[in-house]
């Protein structure tokens, strides 16, 4: 299974009028989750089956929403995102999405934790950047690195 692992954007947390707090992506989040998309969506072969899974957070589900749209796909929420238990989610993964490419997007210590469970390697997350890794259903403990982007990049992609 080829998996995506995608950093949320930048995002703050907010107070309404009524006292009510909130995480949203900030302005600049948006935009540049939206720059990355477009990247991704010229190098991601329409071919592909690809799913994208956030969790419920309100910056993973944004971020997912402008991935999701930019790639033509739908996005599908996935509670154990949230959490940090890396072999619950793979075991979802590998009974819903076998043999699609799983883009999941997640917060920072998510992204950064599961990615260096997988491969071993510690890779510089920002905001907006993404990793795609390959994993073994015979040994899901284990993936290999395929790729690694920052979202500067990602904008100039043609």
């Amino acid at each position: 299974m080829d998996l995506i692992l995608f950093q949320v954007g930048e995002s703050k947390e907010t107070t309404d009028k009524h006292g009510n707090c909130s995480v949203c992506l900030t302005k600049k989040g948006a935009k540049t989750v939206l720059t990355a998309a477009r990247g991704m969506a010229r190098v991601i072969p329409r071919k592909l089956k690809l799913q994208v899974w956030s969790s419920v957070e309100t910056p993973s589900s944004q971020t997912a929403d402008y991935i999701a749209e930019e790639l033509g796909v739908k996005r599908k929420f996935l509670r154990s995102i949230d959490s940090d238990d890396l072999n619950s989610f793979l075991e979802i993964a590998f009974e819903y999405a076998k043999d699609d490419v799983l883009l999941i997007v997640s917060h920072h210590t998510n992204v950064t934790e599961w990615s260096k469970k997988l491969t071993g390697l510690d890779l510089p997350f920002v905001n907006a950047s993404a990793a795609g890794l390959s994993i073994d259903p015979a040994n899901p403990e284990s993936g290999e690195l395929q790729w690694f982007i920052q979202p500067r990049y990602l904008k100039n992609i043609n």
